[in-house]
């Protein structure tokens, strides 16, 4: 057989009389309040962090607005640069990618074409019209990857059009962004891996 360990109960007080149970209770109600007190203690604490924290955050902000300044103009330097030595860099647009022996590159390359809708209603009249029904979903909703597979039938089309978007982009080595130029200034996007 085997031998089982004896566990040691620990002996509860009970009080002896009713003074002695209202002081208990008493006890309880204090070890509650230090307990509150602790907990209103830690979330003070907390707050004041949480203060300095967005203080750190906007004072970093702050910061960062006038290098974000910078960069945007190094980054705009880089492109009328790059735009009118286009033919140059690219070995006349045989490569879209320059790569430099610091590993920074800077490309240009073509978004994925999408439909752009200018007029949905007139759209899908033109497309009945011209007997292309192909185009437009049974919830009368223009097709816009059918399109793309043949964007020769939509091409004399007022309502419809093929848009596809050159976009150049500064690629920092080591980095998992690219800078991209926009209408005003550049964006940062995430790279993929």
């Amino acid at each position: 057989m085997s031998e089982k360990k004896a566990t040691k109960k620990k002996e509860v007080a009970i009080p002896k009389d009713r003074q002695e149970l209202e002081q208990f209770v008493v006890a309880i109600r204090q070890k509650a309040e230090s307990i509150k007190a602790l907990a209103a203690k830690v979330n003070s604490e907390i707050a004041k962090l949480d203060t300095r924290i967005d203080l750190l955050k906007r004072n970093a902000q702050v910061e960062a607005k006038p290098i974000e300044k910078d960069i945007n103009d190094l980054a705009q330097g880089v492109f009328l640069f790059a735009e009118s030595h286009r033919e140059e860099l690219t070995c006349k647009e045989r490569h879209k990618t320059v790569e430099f022996i610091t590993g920074d590159k800077i490309k240009w390359y073509l978004t994925p074409r999408s439909v752009v809708v200018i007029d949905k209603e007139e759209a899908i009249k033109e497309l009945k019209k011209r007997d292309l029904a192909d185009f437009i979903r049974i919830t009368e909703e223009i097709d816009k990857e059918a399109i793309l597979r043949q964007p020769d039938k939509i091409a004399r089309l007022n309502n419809l059009d093929i848009s596809q978007t050159e976009i150049f982009a500064i690629v920092p080595a080591k980095m998992d962004f690219e800078l991209q130029k926009g209408d005003r200034k550049f964006k940062k996007v995430k790279i993929e891996k």
